[in-house]
Parts: structure tokens; C-alpha cells; sequence
């Protein structure tokens, strides 16, 4: 989240200093402030609905965001998308720091899909061994 501010502060102070000279490239600095305002948004988001969880659900509630992302982000359905879960991964248990990563990964792999036009089919299993879970893409 810092980061992203730090910035968003600074392509506005270089947008603003190339307004009058460069409005292409002030244009373009405008253009990664929506970018990185969007990235912010969706980071607090999740970090709120992280912070949110109860512990009983918090295994059906990742499910169910990885669900709604991947309808989100795979062109409303143009791409299938499939998900297997191991019936040990509800038995397992998960901190909020690796369903803050992971939910990270799912995003960054789902937003790359959504970028090949030639692509039909995401599959993602979670796999569990020894209490440790991991996500595959295929």
C-alpha cells in the first residue's frame, strides 16, 4: 500500500510538472495514477475483508472470493475456469498473511489470463501436504 502511494505522489508531480510542455506524456503519468489508484483500491479491499473474517468461514470465504475474481477478471465467462479443492484444505489451517498472498497470486494470475486471446481454460487446484497448502495454475 505505501508503495503505491509513494507512487501515485510522484507520476502526479511529474504530470503536473509536463502538463504545459509534454501533455502525451503528462497524459500517460495520469494513466498509471488510475492504474496504481485501482491496485490501491483493490489491496485495501482485501486487506479489509482479510481483517473481516471469521475464523469458521475463513476457508469457504477464500473460495468464494477466488469465484468471484475469476468470473471478475476471465472476460464474464469467455474464459472456463475451473477450481479443485482437496477436502484437507479445510482441515488445514491458514493464516492471514498467506490468504493475503495467495489471494495476490490468484489476481496476477487471473488478470495474465485475461490478457491471451488465445487462451479457453484456467485451472486451479489447491493442494495440501503436511498442513502446508499451495496453489496450482494450470
Amino acid at each position: 500500500v505505501g508503495s503505491s502511494l509513494s507512487s501515485i505522489h510522484v507520476f502526479a508531480d511529474l504530470s503536473a510538472d509536463l502538463l504545459q510542455t509534454q501533455p502525451e506524456k503528462s497524459k500517460e503519468y495520469l494513466k498509471r495514477i488510475a492504474l496504481q489508484g485501482q491496485q490501491l483500491m483493490d489491496d485495501i479491499g482485501d486487506i479489509i475483508w482479510i481483517a473481516n473474517l471469521s475464523e469458521a468461514q475463513k476457508h469457504q470465504d477464500f473460495i468464494g472470493r477466488i469465484k468471484n475474481y475469476s468470473q471478475e477478471l476471465l472476460n464474464s465467462g469467455t474464459i472456463e475456469f475451473t477450481l479443485k479443492v482437496e477436502d484437507v484444505f479445510y482441515k488445514t489451517a491458514i493464516n492471514n498473511e498467506w490468504l493475503r498472498t495467495q489471494l495476490s497470486k490468484v489476481k496476477a494470475h487471473l488478470k495474465a489470463a485475461a490478457s491471451r486471446p488465445d487462451l479457453k481454460k484456467v485451472h486451479l487446484s489447491i493442494e495440501c501436504i503436511n498442513d502446508q497448502c499451495e496453489l496450482r495454475f494450470e
